[in-house]
């Protein structure tokens, strides 16, 4: 099922990709981000007494996809990433991962650029696979497919051949619902980004 989401989420921004590039103007852009936030999934205790939260907004990001100008200040970017939170032990690891799709509407105004737009998650999974004497788990909790709504900002720094760095800041608002149970958590969040056009 997560191999067959990762294929439509991949096809669909290859034909967005495809099409932009005949009509006008496009960048592509990669990056890597982190999220805070949303409610927590589960707290895991070490021996030392520390303990870790696993929150549903919360985790490491990788992404890619396109810009596609609409006019020379205003372009429409779609990506599709990866991302996950985790907590990890010698007798286990316990994670949160989902595929973001996002389409945002950007507007530059000299460096920056602000924007809102959608986000569709899809593959959305939450794994235990953890042992010990008292007790553990070992298994996958399956959520809906979601989508949400992103606040977007980044800062553009201009490099040689037309390529970029931007720096990124963006607020997402999401609920993810568990399949079969009548149970939601609140994936909303704030989250920072690093990211490279070319």
């Amino acid at each position: 099922m997560l191999k067959k989401n990762v294929m439509y989420a991949a096809v669909g921004l290859s034909v967005f990709s495809f099409s932009a590039q005949s009509i006008a103007e496009v960048d592509f852009i990669i990056g890597a981000g982190y999220d805070f936030g949303g409610d927590t999934l589960l707290t895991a205790y070490y021996t030392d007494g520390s303990s870790t939260d696993v929150k549903s907004a919360e985790g490491l990001s990788f992404f890619g996809g396109v810009d596609y100008f609409l006019q020379e200040s205003l372009k429409l970017r779609g990506t599709v990433g990866y991302k996950f939170s985790s907590a990890s032990a010698s007798n286990g690891e316990v994670t949160f991962s989902r595929i973001p799709v996002d389409f945002l509407l950007l507007r530059g105004y000299q460096r920056h650029q602000f924007g809102a737009g959608v986000t569709y998650h899809t593959g959305v999974e939450f794994e235990c696979d953890v042992g010990g004497y008292y007790g553990g788990c070992d298994g996958t909790i399956e959520f809906k497919d979601s989508f949400g709504f992103l606040v977007h900002y980044e800062y553009r720094i201009p490099l040689e051949n037309n390529n970029a760095f931007v720096i990124g800041t963006r607020y997402t608002h999401i609920d993810y619902e568990v399949k079969d149970f009548d149970s939601e958590f609140d994936g909303s969040g704030f989250g920072v980004n690093l990211g490279f056009t070319f």
